[in-house]
């Protein structure tokens, strides 16, 4: 590895392409999760804490989901942000650079 980070629009399309696959599966499972209704036998404390629990993970599955949505987000503004400041850089160096 030379420690060069590069980052073209392909790869950032493909990590925000990725992060948003991976939010939609995840909200699917949370919805799973939460609305799967099974019959548990044995004492109602411990059927309330069973159905607490799923709640409890349904919900922090969602939650998460929301997280990597937000991330997608930010990774598509970043590469938002290295293109104007690319085409501010070929500006001001007085249209002596092309961009493609």
């Amino acid at each position: 590895m030379s420690g060069t980070l590069k980052l073209d629009d392909a790869t950032l399309s493909a990590i925000v392409s990725a992060l948003n696959q991976a939010a939609t599966r995840m909200q699917t499972l949370s919805k799973s999760v939460q609305g799967n209704d099974v019959d548990v036998v044995g004492a109602d404390p411990l059927i309330e804490g069973i159905t607490k629990m799923q709640e409890n993970l349904g919900g922090r599955v969602g939650l998460l989901a929301i997280c990597v949505n937000d991330l997608a987000g930010k990774v598509k503004d970043v590469g938002t942000t290295f293109d104007a400041a690319d085409r501010n850089l070929a500006h001001s160096a007085g249209g002596h650079r092309v961009i493609a």
